[in-house]
């Protein structure tokens, strides 16, 4: 039987808008500059944090397209090479969705170095970019600032949205 309570949806709706607000979130901070001394502008992938995470948990509500867009959008926002942080983001997403149950049944701190990895492969597709471009390599002190940067950044992040997700998740309860 299809449950036609509109309440129900209309509940569902609020939750996963909250997803995308939080979302929309990460995404404002991760246009933001971070001087660092020695290794001079980093910028933590926050946005890359949200994706990553919720890739794992809710990958409905991340398919492929809207990650597209997200990336796009990201590009255009952050003045980057159109398509740089789109290609990132899809190939992050696609690896993530490959090891999606593998990584579902793991502990944290395996989650946080999933994720590690996964800023490192944003970094080097963004020094190869740079490469093809400029014709000659980032520095590698920076590429390594920004991983680890993003790295340090998941451990802020991931409780906000394993509390998301817990709120999303909440079972109806029907006291009547």
């Amino acid at each position: 039987m299809v449950n036609t309570d509109f309440s129900d949806t209309a509940r569902g709706s609020f939750r996963v808008l909250f997803i995308y607000l939080f979302i929309a979130l990460m995404f404002m901070l991760s246009l933001a500059n971070i001087p660092l001394l020695g290794a001079g502008i980093v910028r933590p992938a926050f946005l890359l944090i949200a994706i990553y995470f919720w890739t794992i948990t809710r990958p409905s509500l991340l398919p492929l397209p809207v990650v597209f867009v997200i990336g796009l959008l990201y590009d255009v926002a952050s003045a980057s090479v159109l398509g740089l942080h789109t290609f990132a983001f899809m190939v992050v997403v696609i690896l993530v969705r490959s090891q999606r149950r593998y990584l579902l049944g793991q502990t944290w701190p395996v989650l946080w170095v999933g994720f590690a990895i996964a800023a490192l492969i944003l970094n080097v597709i963004q020094a190869l970019v740079f490469l093809a471009g400029s014709g000659h390599m980032p520095s590698l002190w920076l590429i390594f600032a920004n991983v680890l940067v993003s790295a340090l950044s998941y451990p802020l992040a991931a409780p906000l949205m394993i509390g998301l997700n817990r709120f999303l998740t909440v079972a109806k309860h029907d006291y009547t």
